[in-house]
């Protein structure tokens, strides 16, 4: 082999070696721009919504299954509660709105269920305080 064909060859080896190093460029740059086509197609389909969940009934339970808090609303009166509950599954705090007239309500509840104390305000708009003692009797009440 002649010096000009080695030095023919090495040009040509050079020429394949450039070639082959921009065609893999061209294949990773195909590939990054297939992947970006694919996730703004998909992203770019979904529904633009708000994180909202929409329901009537919610409810959280623990690692046991039992339902700690319960947001709703009434069947009854149509009105919005929170309800938690103990690790037996018994309502101990209750918030709400009552009646037709929306009055805004919270109750404590002992671990029998029995109401101890309520605070919320009545439907002329003045504030009431209960405390129930364990005879289910009020023992105070304000205003008196």
């Amino acid at each position: 082999m002649t010096e000009q064909q080695s030095h023919d060859l090495e040009k040509m080896a050079a020429k394949i070696d450039r070639l082959e190093r921009q065609n893999r460029f061209a294949r990773r740059l195909g590939v990054i721009v297939a992947v970006f086509a694919a996730a703004f197609l998909l992203l770019g389909n979904s529904p633009n919504k708000a994180k909202t969940l929409d329901a009537q009934r919610l409810l959280v339970r623990d690692s046991s299954g039992t339902v700690r808090v319960e947001i709703s609303v009434s069947d009854k009166t149509g009105q919005p509660k929170i309800t938690l509950s103990d690790t037996k599954g018994k309502t101990r705090f209750h918030l709400g709105l009552h009646s037709k007239e929306s009055v805004p309500s919270i109750a404590m509840l002992d671990g029998k269920g029995r109401l101890r104390s309520s605070f919320g305000l009545s439907p002329s708009g003045k504030s009431t305080l209960r405390i129930i003692g364990p005879n289910k009797k009020v023992v105070h009440r304000l205003p008196k």
